[in-house]
């Protein structure tokens, strides 16, 4: 589908809403292996055009832009954004999936304020944000109001740190982005369960060195995997990030010998 407004049109429409201490980034597939991956013909104008975002802040990351290639062809009418960020899935799954809806749930004010700009920008009637915890029931069946029901269609680039690994950034909105203070992938995925219609499909993007926490919080909550496609280190060629679709039909994911094993689906 064709963007509402021309590609020079989008990029003014966003700078117009740029503030002074923000940057326009585009979603460009040559950011991620040099745009080899990307086999699905011209480039939407739309991602191009690309989302705004803090210059001293958190940005979408380049494996984000992979989930074009993985949803190409899927259909969907209800999805939802699970900790949106600066709106980079959104926009990827406006662009490829068309849906008749889509909720964007964040947490962070200010990053939400943001995305509320760019959504603007780009017109999409489609989108509603809900501003929110994932891990609070009352957000979560704001989301199913906002959705018109269960979604087909989940995405989430949920933090992968744990609160405390590492050295913590010294911009706050960086730190909550990358670091599960306010919640890890355990409570990203127990929330999409709980939005996930009987056929849908969540997709997650995940740092391939913890992709065992993904594993073991999808079993916990019945979800199978479906597909596992991993990003290759530029310099090793090793796993980098990974993307996994699960849905309740999936193969059976959970620990041998007790503790973990949901027993795979519906």
């Amino acid at each position: 589908m064709a963007p509402p407004y021309a590609l020079d049109v989008l990029r003014q429409r966003l700078t117009e809403r740029r503030h002074d201490d923000e940057v326009l980034s585009p979603l460009d597939p040559r950011a991620l292996l040099g745009g080899t991956w990307w086999q699905g013909g011209s480039w939407p104008d739309a991602l191009s055009a690309g989302v705004l975002e803090a210059c001293h802040g958190y940005r979408f990351r380049p494996e984000n832009l992979a989930l074009a290639g993985l949803i190409r062809g899927i259909g969907a009418r209800r999805v939802v954004d699970l900790g949106a960020g600066t709106g980079s899935l959104t926009l990827i799954v406006a662009a490829m999936c068309e849906p008749e809806r889509i909720v964007a749930v964040e947490r962070q004010a200010g990053v939400a304020e943001r995305l509320a700009r760019t959504i603007d920008a780009h017109a999409l009637a489609s989108v509603q944000l809900q501003v929110g915890d994932v891990r609070s029931p009352v957000v979560l069946d704001a989301v199913l109001a906002d959705a018109g029901g269960a979604a087909d269609l989940i995405v989430t680039n949920p933090p992968f740190f744990e609160a405390g690994w590492g050295r913590e950034s010294r911009n706050a909105e960086t730190h909550l982005s990358t670091h599960a203070v306010h919640g890890d992938v355990q409570d990203f995925l127990s929330a999409a369960a709980r939005l996930l219609a009987d056929e849908g499909r969540v997709f997650v993007v995940f740092d391939a060195q913890r992709m065992h926490l993904v594993m073991a919080a999808a079993g916990q909550v019945g979800l199978g995997l479906e597909e596992l496609r991993w990003i290759p280190d530029r310099q090793t060629g090793a796993p980098f990030r990974c993307w996994m679709m699960f849905g309740w039909r999936g193969a059976t994911v959970g620990c041998l010998g007790g503790g973990g094993d949901a027993g795979g689906g519906r």
